[in-house]
């Protein structure tokens, strides 16, 4: 009798924990977007300088809402796609190594959109105003380096 009531307590305590912790992870929102800052260091020249290198990782589905950059990035794609929307600006999306004299595959300018995947490169500037929906159905993956006055944010909403 007494195992049988201790087998009945121990299967009600794990019943228990596995409701409690399913409840919990319900609760708790996924991340769809998450962005991850690498390095950094504050460089000699330009004085007042920052570069970064950063990693944005995006699920299939996210949206990377209407923004820009306060300084000069070099994008590398390293998995998944999107659709890249301008809003102000020129997009050139280049494709395959950076070292060599390089020809854009796809300019995207202001008003319109056009895909970006794996293998792509480009780089954003302050005046170019943009958005990113994951068309992938895998994660996108983007690694970048950003050279910002120190103190600015890596991206500034718009509305």
């Amino acid at each position: 009798m007494r195992k049988l009531a201790l087998v009945l307590v121990l299967t009600a305590a794990a019943a228990i924990a596995v409701l409690t912790t399913a409840a919990s992870t319900a609760t708790e929102p996924v991340p769809t977007v998450a962005r991850e800052v690498l390095a950094s260091t504050k460089v000699a020249s330009p004085p007042g300088h920052t570069l970064y290198l950063v990693r944005v990782t995006a699920m299939p589905g996210a949206l990377l809402a209407k923004h820009f950059h306060p300084g000069t990035q070099s994008v590398s794609i390293q998995s998944g796609g999107v659709t890249y929307t301008v809003y102000k600006g020129v997009a050139r999306i280049f494709h395959g190594p950076a070292d060599v004299a390089a020809k854009p595959i796809r300019v995207i300018t202001a008003g319109h959109s056009g895909p970006i995947r794996a293998g792509d490169w480009f780089v954003e500037t302050p005046s170019l105003v943009h958005a990113a929906k994951v068309t992938s159905p895998g994660p996108f993956v983007v690694v970048y380096a950003a050279l910002l006055k120190t103190g600015a944010p890596l991206a500034i909403p718009v509305q």
